[in-house]
């Protein structure tokens, strides 16, 4: 059986069925399995159901989030990883994201009077906090909740100083009341909460996995002091990665800036932990995997090969057949070519039983194989053929006549 593909999607969630579990996404009908990872840009909707005792598709649908009139997340994006299955085309999500919009004002401060911490209107009409003329406002939903204000990743304190003319960015979706339903706000100013307290932040965390190593790349900020080093660990296993020198930033002194960059053998890991003399912190990682670090599996061993035949042909007046598919590898990568069975039958222990007539070499990035026959090599029709990996994974599929 052929192994799902993966795909993606990227679009408005639509025909959300919580009884079949079942949703569109550009039009495309996806499945969604119990467990699978759904969240929003701040929340992690399997553990808020979790905690409410209650199924996490009634949360994407649900009451409308604030300033909308949609169900829930309905009508937004959903970000989905998904696996499509090649014999039916059903795509099954691996992994969803969801948003009602991505709207984004980068800006400065036009009005600035908070009177409570998180400056919402909801909370007190005198809270008024403006970026490039339109009204912040917190988005208090718990499917969507509002970070904290931040500069340089470090909570401010909305109510102290006077953010006028600052620099602000500010990301969240627009409703009917014509306010940002804010739920991140960074701003290039204000007054720490901690002010006076060691902190480190983790702005940026990316790594690259090829060729057996991860490929990393880690950037933050410190403050009181900032200057010194910061030590770089996996998130999983508390693993030390290397060391980054911490310099004061350029544009605000009291701030420290480091940049960790390294090639570490081994895998990529989901989050990293910064370590600052007494403080710590802990990000997600953005993982890229390139080149999966698993070697290929032995002949006989490992996970098996899935083979699929897209043309078995025979030209009866050239006396010659055509036998053409894909592979999609078990293991890290796919073999260099497959076994072509004429005439040949699937033994059902991932291999073929008949005649081999050759072999075809297969593409390592279109995952593709081609096997073609010398004219004359078969005057008549050889009914079956059959196809084999050297990793293991077979397929079996009958002539049609040209």
């Amino acid at each position: 059986m052929a192994q799902p593909i993966p795909g993606f999607l990227e679009g408005p969630l639509t025909d959300l069925d919580v009884v079949s579990r079942t949703a569109r996404v550009n039009g495309v009908l996806m499945n969604i399995p119990p467990g699978t990872p759904i969240a929003s840009p701040t929340v992690d909707l399997n553990a808020l159901a979790a905690s409410l005792g209650v199924d996490p598709l009634t949360l994407i649908g649900g009451d409308p989030l604030p300033g909308r009139t949609t169900p829930g997340f309905t009508g937004g994006t959903c970000l989905c990883a998904v696996e499509v299955d090649p014999a039916t085309g059903v795509a099954t999500a691996t992994e969803m994201t969801l948003e009602p919009a991505e709207n984004v004002i980068l800006a400065t401060v036009t009005a600035h009077n908070c009177v409570t911490p998180g400056c919402d209107p909801d909370d007190d009409p005198a809270n008024e906090l403006r970026v490039g003329g339109t009204l912040m406002d917190p988005n208090p939903d718990p499917r969507l909740t509002s970070d904290p204000a931040t500069n340089r990743g470090f909570v401010v304190d909305l109510t102290l100083g006077n953010l006028a003319g600052v620099a602000a960015g500010g990301e969240g979706y627009f409703g009917v009341t014509g306010n940002l339903h804010l739920y991140t706000l960074e701003l290039e100013g204000g007054v720490l909460v901690n002010a006076g307290v060691t902190e480190v932040s983790i702005l940026r965390a990316q790594c690259r996995q090829r060729n057996g190593m991860g490929e990393w790349n880690v950037l933050g900020a410190t403050h009181d002091p900032s200057t010194g080093e910061v030590t770089v660990r996996r998130g999983d296993t508390g693993e030390v990665l290397g060391t980054a020198p911490v310099v004061a930033d350029p544009d605000d002194p009291a701030f420290g800036a480091y940049t960790f960059n390294a090639e570490v053998t081994g895998t990529c890991a989901g989050a990293v932990i910064v370590d600052f003399l007494t403080a710590s912190a802990t990000g997600d990682v953005d993982v890229r995997i390139d080149d999966p670090a698993a070697p290929p599996p032995p002949p006989g061993g490992g996970p098996a090969d899935a083979i699929a035949i897209d043309r078995a042909r025979f030209r009866a007046d050239k006396g010659m057949i055509r036998v053409s598919g894909t592979v999609l590898p078990g293991g890290a990568t796919p073999p260099a070519a497959v076994e072509v069975y004429v005439p040949g039958t699937d033994d059902g222990a991932g291999g073929c039983s008949g005649t081999l007539a050759g072999t075809a070499t297969v593409d390592a990035v279109a995952l593709d194989w081609d096997f073609r026959s010398n004219d004359g090599d078969f005057p008549t029709n050889p009914g079956t053929t059959c196809v084999a990996s050297p990793n293991g994974g077979s397929a079996e599929s009958d002539f049609t006549v040209d």
